[in-house]
């Protein structure tokens, strides 16, 4: 049994490949900016063809059809757009509004599809620990619940920690 071969390259090889790497991707991008593909020209109808004239017709009416088409579909987004930018001008309009959207997110919160924003934060792990004792040396301070961080997901922190204190 030998010894094992070693893994290391040399840093001449190693930047050696690099530059040959380069050298090749820099190569196949000149090549597909200098080949373009041609695009087929579209024949037309042939003078022979006997009922040429009608061909012709349906041809400029379905290019009519399709502007009117795109026409119309810019008009309803347009319209929509408008419509979901007007806010109500009145109070009572507005206070119906906000009262309804309440009356979904309650709903919403007793089937439990809902969560409150803390929750959110402290279950999906975003925030780490390191990252909370970064923000903790700025305060140099032990964080009490009456304190209020620069994040909502710092604060979840702070919370979850002094509740662990308690305890």
């Amino acid at each position: 049994m030998g010894r094992k071969q070693s893994k290391r390259v040399p840093l001449k090889r190693k930047y050696r490949i690099v530059k040959k790497v380069a050298e090749h991707n820099r190569k196949l991008r000149n090549l597909s900016k200098t080949v373009k593909k041609k695009s087929r020209k579209d024949p037309g109808i042939p003078n022979s063809l006997p009922f040429k004239e009608e061909v012709l017709r349906e041809v400029a009416l379905k290019k009519q059809q399709q502007k009117e088409e795109e026409i119309r579909k810019k008009e309803e987004a347009k319209a929509a757009r408008l419509a979901a930018r007007e806010t109500p001008k009145d109070l009572d309009a507005l206070c119906a509004d906000a009262s309804a959207r309440g009356e979904l997110h309650d709903a919403e919160k007793e089937k439990g599809l809902c969560k409150e924003p803390k929750e959110q934060i402290c279950q999906s792990g975003a925030m780490s620990r390191k990252y909370y004792f970064k923000e903790f040396k700025k305060c140099c301070w032990l964080p009490t619940s009456s304190w209020k961080f620069s994040t909502p997901e710092i604060q979840c922190l702070a919370d979850v920690w002094t509740w662990n204190r308690k305890l």
